[in-house]
């Protein structure tokens, strides 16, 4: 029997605007590409890397911004400076995936996924709700992601059912 995967560290930005119908998130679509949910429309995010962790030390102000994502108790047992690592890389990935800027102490945690044991690449991810800030476009990387929408969260459902689009189990 193999051992399970250890989960790698990753962040995700459940971005939400006000659209012409009512409230409408961001999806982007990976890349076919990716080795990991290839193709699939997620929110957007991606692992937290070491430079996360610097920006936060080169930039202490930060770490006091980040850590107002978390409600007092929620951080799952984290020390300060990761749990803000967390936060740093959502709003990172972001950027770099969709050219949207988001702002660490505008976030809010909003839950926490681990990807099961069976899967080969796991990711234990922290999960952050924001508001898009007005008159931004996105701006696809073309790279990770190939694709990005606003839609109504029933339209993205609607669409999902009817087999026009993946969407990733917490996605969804």
């Amino acid at each position: 029997m193999l051992t399970p995967a250890t989960p790698a560290p990753a962040a995700t930005v459940v971005l939400l605007r006000d659209g012409d119908a009512g409230v409408e998130v961001f999806l982007v679509r990976r890349s076919h590409k990716s080795a990991f949910m290839g193709g699939v429309y997620v929110f957007p995010g991606g692992k937290v890397d070491p430079a996360d962790r610097e920006r936060l030390k080169e930039a202490p102000e930060l770490l006091e911004r980040a850590l107002a994502a978390y409600p007092p108790g929620l951080a799952h047992g984290l020390e300060p400076e990761e749990a803000a690592a967390y936060v740093v890389a959502a709003a990172r990935e972001t950027q770099e995936e969709a050219g949207l800027t988001v702002d660490v102490g505008a976030l809010a945690y909003l839950s926490h996924w681990v990807t099961p044991p069976i899967e080969p690449r796991r990711f234990s991810a922290r999960f952050f709700l924001g508001l898009a800030r007005l008159g931004q476009d996105a701006q696809i990387d073309a790279h990770e992601v190939i694709d990005g929408a606003w839609l109504a969260p029933g339209a993205a459902i609607a669409r999902y059912e009817a087999g026009e689009i993946e969407l990733a189990p917490p996605t969804l």
